[in-house]
């Protein structure tokens, strides 16, 4: 009988050391799940600014491009003026030439 005694001490003194080291283990787990937690909080607010800012860039890119657009369109708009005063401008010296011309050719006949 004090065999079983000492015997039934021995496993309850093993499984009280196993429950210790399970608590242990229990709270270290606990530990790192409360870390991991709030890294991942801490991820999600920093995706979410990540997120906001990427749509502020994108607002940007938008609105630059527009402006973009319409420097180009105002571009070529001045560009098909200044082609067509060209063009008048020459008209103009040709004329000026053909009429200066015409008057030196009446001068010299005279």
């Amino acid at each position: 009988m004090e065999q079983n005694i000492s015997e039934l001490q021995t496993i309850n003194n093993r499984l009280q050391k196993e429950s210790s080291q399970q608590k242990k283990r229990m709270e270290e787990l606990e530990t790192q799940l409360t870390e991991a937690q709030t890294e991942l909080q801490k991820a999600r607010e920093q995706s979410n600014r990540l997120g906001s800012q990427l749509k502020d860039l994108e607002r940007t890119s938008i609105r630059q491009e527009e402006s973009l657009r319409i420097a180009n369109e105002s571009l070529a708009a001045y560009e098909k003026e200044t082609n067509r005063t060209q063009k008048r401008l020459k008209a103009q010296r040709n004329l000026a030439y053909g009429i200066g011309t015409v008057l030196l050719a009446a001068l010299v006949r005279k």
